[in-house]
């Protein structure tokens, strides 16, 4: 293997993938850590380069196993479109690019639409095709099916984004939804939570239908000026503000019904995870991804997910949320879930992507909440728009790496492996790209809740019993499995934040900040997040005794009170 001068960071990742890939390729490996280590003016075989390499020797000692964790992805993706409605991706040609399982057996029968030589057709001339034309307009168009005394299907045609490849030609997502046994009981439903009156819920179905506006008004004998009140109570009782929210709250409403009929709570969480699930399109072209929780009139809460983790962190707690009053916002950061991966090197460049959601969402005021390394996100966001924030509540604090450095107790975050890091900052992010490398969820929460003393990553006892509970461990491995969806560039670039000095001035964040830590945390020891609460002139520490890294799903209740709380001062 050969070796550039200009850029041996790079060729160090190079050749860590190809020795990930290729085992027999170990010793090139070794050769070009040593390179990498002279060009960082680092000694070439001290004790922490052969802790280096034995790590990677246990990366690799696992296969390099990429592919196991594509299949376990594609296992559950498969389940979950077996319970999702009839789906066909189609070109702008109708050519059938892909369908699931219920398309494949609607298409079998022939009873709507079928297959020609790779070709979808319908059985209503013209339909596909007046689909299409309205969804580039609108990004989705939606027609009824069948006889009008019939219930009939409803044909949604969503235009697929190509945000990585924008020469790629255009593809469609074509949902056939049985209008009868889904949409109508997903709206009943919908009506009954929110307290809709008889008529919201027939416009609602009629609009549903894609009727339009002086359609619905011809069929229900009503003035366009009480529709538009009408639809205006809609949005108010259900939390959404246009229709196209107001449609994914119903589709979302059909995947739970139809999640809940599954009876297997080891894939109920992946399902679930996906009906709470919101995108949105940044104005650079990047995609963020969400989900939302609880009670749509809420306290509007904004949630930053740990390191390891995702949007899905707090999905056990979503029913808890609703009865708490709290609207739940949980934001993927780039490259988590479905968010689109940028470059990042400094907490302060999120924060744009947080204020465009907010902008989104209409909400001009919101209570920050965070787990683990997820604390940083939050500060800095507090910190760049206190206009905006009412209260910020960190769970199970990281602070900032002087406050790290500064401390005598054992932790994970100041280590002998992190402390060589930091020596050889440029080896972090491929380190930690080849220890994911070769590494299925499984076998990274088996890391996280093996012995303390066998594994400095591990975590306290309580927390292994509370991850490995039957009813917890799925929802874990949801959310786990959502932080890997793109590989482990998330999180290796997360550490090396980790790993930086803050850019800010920790005296200017002038929001209340309640700071949540377990005196039992031994991955982040207690007199490091009492020195930093000392920082924030605004800062309230809570000391829970005998409580852990995982305080935040044991206390829920009593952070969201918090919340609900003002403080003063």
């Amino acid at each position: 293997m050969t070796t550039t001068q200009g850029a041996p960071a790079e060729a160090l990742l190079e050749a860590i993938y190809q020795s990930a890939l290729h085992p027999a390729h170990y010793g090139q490996l070794h050769s070009q850590l040593l390179f990498h280590f002279r060009e960082d003016r680092s000694r070439d075989d001290t004790p922490l380069t052969r802790v280096i390499l034995s790590h990677i020797k246990r990366a690799l000692r696992l296969g390099a196993a990429h592919s196991a964790m594509q299949r376990e992805r594609q296992r559950v993706l498969a389940v979950i479109h077996a319970v999702a409605p009839p789906i066909v991706v189609v070109d702008a040609q109708q050519r059938v690019l892909g369908l699931n399982a219920d398309a494949e057996a609607l298409l079998g029968r022939g009873e709507l639409f079928g297959v020609e030589q790779g070709v979808l057709h319908c059985r209503e001339p013209g339909v596909l095709a007046q689909l299409m034309t309205q969804a580039e307009v609108q990004s989705y168009a939606c027609a009824r099916i069948g006889a009008e005394a019939q219930a009939g299907w409803l044909a949604y045609l969503y235009k697929n984004h190509t945000p990585h490849n924008r020469s790629a030609a255009a593809s469609y997502s074509l949902l056939l939804i049985d209008r009868q046994r889904c949409v109508s009981q997903s709206i009943a439903g919908l009506g009954q939570r929110a307290g809709l009156t008889a008529r919201e819920v027939e416009l609602i179905d009629l609009s549903i239908q894609g009727l339009d506006l002086d359609a619905i008004c011809a069929r229900t004998g009503i003035t366009l000026h009480t529709l538009r009140q009408h639809t205006k109570n809609i949005y108010a009782k259900t939390g959404v503000h246009n229709q196209n929210a107001l449609f994914a709250l119903v589709l979302r409403n059909i995947v739970l019904e139809q999640a809940g009929s599954s009876h297997n709570p080891q894939l109920l969480p992946h399902i679930t995870g996906l009906a709470y699930t919101r995108l949105l399109r940044l104005a650079d072209g990047r995609q963020l991804s969400y989900a939302e929780y609880g009670a749509a009139d809420g306290v509007p809460v904004v949630y930053f997910h740990a390191l390891n983790a995702s949007r899905l962190e707090l999905l056990i707690h979503a029913e808890r949320l609703r009865g708490l009053g709290v609207r739940l916002i949980a934001i993927d950061r780039p490259g988590y879930g479905h968010s689109s991966f940028v470059e990042r090197r400094d907490y302060r460049e999120f924060v744009p992507d947080v204020r465009a959601l907010l902008d989104e969402l209409r909400l001009d005021a919101v209570h920050l909440l965070s787990a683990s390394a997820g604390s940083a996100h939050a500060l800095h966001t507090a910190w760049a728009m206190p206009e905006r924030i009412r209260s910020v509540h960190c769970t199970a604090v990281v602070p900032p790496i002087d406050h790290i450095l500064a401390s005598d107790s054992p932790s994970t975050l100041n280590s002998m492996m992190n402390q060589f890091f930091r020596v050889v900052p440029s080896l972090l992010r491929p380190a930690m790209e080849l220890a994911l490398f070769g590494q299925t969820v499984e076998s990274l929460l088996h890391s996280m809740t093996s012995a303390r003393s066998h594994n400095a990553f591990s975590l306290a006892d309580a927390d292994i019993d509370y991850i490995s509970a039957p009813e917890h461990l799925p929802y874990f491995v949801a959310a786990m499995m959502e932080s890997l969806r793109q590989g482990p560039r998330a999180w290796a670039l997360e550490s090396v934040l980790l790993n930086q000095p803050w850019t800010i001035d920790l005296r200017e964040i002038r929001v209340p900040v309640e700071l949540w830590h377990g005196t039992l945390d031994g991955l982040v020891p207690m007199d490091m997040v009492q020195a930093f609460a000392r920082a924030l002139p605004c800062a309230q520490l809570h000391e829970l005794a005998g409580d852990t890294h995982l305080l935040a799903f044991r206390n829920i209740e009593r952070l969201m009170e918090a919340v609900r709380r003002p403080r003063r001062g």
